[in-house]
């Protein structure tokens, strides 16, 4: 499969507490996310892994297929 509009998506790993700090501080106007910032946060790699299973992939494919 060959899909020339599909873009590369910066994520990043970060326990609970620590991403809902952030969270917070961002919504309360106390932090502006750099640019180049993960925009999706994973609590662990195995978290993010279980998101790329072979039916999730399977998935995915069909929405960007249509």
């Amino acid at each position: 499969m060959h899909l020339d509009f599909m873009k590369t998506l910066k994520i990043g790993i970060a326990g609970y507490d620590q991403m809902k700090a952030r969270t917070m501080a961002v919504a309360r106007g106390e932090r502006t996310p750099a640019k180049g910032e993960p925009k999706v946060w994973f609590t662990s790699s195995e978290s993010f892994a279980r998101l790329l299973s072979e039916h999730n992939r399977y998935l995915l494919e069909l929405i960007a297929c249509e």
